[in-house]
């Protein structure tokens, strides 16, 4: 129908055998991650999960029902709620050990990263801020081949994550500074960050 058109790309591929556009590769590499993600999601979807097309809103966060995706396929995942109108910017999260603080913000994370990739997000329900930056602050094993300690390698990672983070983001930290005595951790508090933050927290439960 097209023969033209098909001598032209034949003899282009005869000349250049080995030449692949850089457009077309990205293209075929973010259209292998879409449909691995669509498989992933039906399988989940047959498991009895909900999927849903996230909306974008200013300020606020709404979404019903988000869950863990990995948590999901192996049909363990607890669903939960977030809901806030944008006056509340900051999250601390408590609770006792294994209560399910770090699936709770790792979850929001992945909901949010899914979003801002223009996919289903697993929820029944999300609306949710286009957040500029998703950054995480979770404890890293302590290096013997580095110089600083575990809680100095905490507060050069919070230290950048404020440099960088503008009012758009999310952070979402975990049991940051549990490496600290209780003196340490009560000097931490009275410190004061610069500028207005994004924040989800998951901290171990403290005893009184």
């Amino acid at each position: 129908m097209y023969k033209t058109q098909h001598d032209i790309l034949r003899r282009f591929s005869e000349d250049f055998p080995s030449f692949v556009d850089d457009e077309i590769a990205n293209f075929a590499k973010e259209a292998e991650f879409y449909l691995i993600y669509v498989n992933y999601m039906k399988n989940l979807e047959r498991m009895g999960y909900r999927f849903a097309i996230p909306s974008f809103i200013d300020g606020g966060i709404y979404v019903r029902k988000f869950y863990n995706l990995l948590l999901a396929k192996r049909g363990s995942a607890v669903p939960n709620d977030i809901q806030t109108d944008g006056s509340r910017r900051i999250f601390v999260i408590t609770g006792m050990n294994s209560g399910g603080k770090t699936t709770f913000a790792t979850s929001f994370g992945q909901l949010a990263f899914l979003a801002k990739l223009g996919l289903p997000v697993p929820a029944v329900e999300a609306k949710i801020p286009f957040f500029s930056s998703i950054m995480t602050a979770y404890p890293a094993e302590e290096d013997v081949r580095e110089s600083l300690s575990r809680l100095e390698l905490d507060v050069a990672r919070a230290k950048a994550i404020i440099e960088r983070a503008d009012s758009r983001s999310l952070v979402i930290a975990n049991e940051l500074f549990s490496s600290t005595t209780s003196d340490e951790g009560l000097l931490l508090t009275l410190l004061r960050g610069a500028g207005e933050k994004r924040l989800v927290l998951s901290f171990r439960h403290v005893s009184a």
